[in-house]
Formats: structure tokens, sequence, C-alpha cells
């Protein structure tokens, strides 16, 4: 059965990863490329920038299977609730940012904020409102 919330959610995640994979690489790459760190640093940020990316697309991959039943109840169940887990880690890491840094990038880092927030409860929808 077709989990509406799932793929809502999975709408949601799939902007996300448009957005990362465009605007904040631009926005958080390049000026960490230009930047006085020190190589090591660099690389190790670099890295991360990439797994996040690569976490947000394969999040929204396992939301359109679930969303679309390709997954059977039971494991979409554990997935989408480690999912909608992860999601409300990386709510709470983007609000203490974004008290950290009040210029600059606030914006962008609020909407993603909130698309996060969004995403987290529409796993947690899909899976308690049935």
């Amino acid at each position: 059965m077709i989990n509406v919330y799932f793929i809502l959610a999975a709408i949601l995640a799939t902007l996300l990863s448009l957005l990362q994979l465009t605007v904040m690489k631009s926005r958080v790459l390049a000026p960490l490329v230009q930047s006085q760190l020190h190589d090591t640093a660099k690389q190790m940020l670099h890295c991360m920038y990439h797994w996040i990316s690569v976490l947000f697309l394969l999040s929204a991959l396992v939301l359109w299977a679930c969303g679309l039943a390709l997954v059977s109840s039971m494991h979409s169940f554990a997935l989408v609730l480690f999912l909608a887990l992860i999601y409300g880690i990386f709510v709470i890491w983007q609000l203490y940012l974004l008290r950290l840094n009040r210029a600059g990038d606030a914006w962008l880092a609020w909407y993603q904020g909130m698309s996060l927030l969004l995403i987290c409860l529409l796993c947690l929808a899909g899976l308690f409102m049935r």
C-alpha cells in the first residue's frame, strides 16, 4: 500500500539532495578550498560534504522505495524510523549551527533546517498515522 507521507518525505529529500549538490556545493566547497585551513582539515571536510550528499541521496531513494511499497512493511518501518532519527539529529545540529552563525547564509541554513524537520515529521507521520 502506497504511503503518502513517505512519498512527500521522498520528494522533499530529493529536493534537499539537489540543493545539497548544487547550491551548497558553491556555498560550502568553494570557500573551503580557498580557506586557510590545513590541507588535512580541508580534505576531511570535503569528504564529509560528500558523505552527507550521498546520505541525502540514499535516504531519498529509500523513502521512494518505502513510499511506493517496494519494501515490505516490516523492513520499511525500521528503515524509515532510522531515517527519521538521522534527520532529527540533523535538525538539532542545524539549529545549533544557526545559533552560532547569525550572519552570512543564515537564511539558507534556516530553509535547510526546516526541510530536514519536515522530512523527519513526515517520516514519523507515515509510520504512526496508518
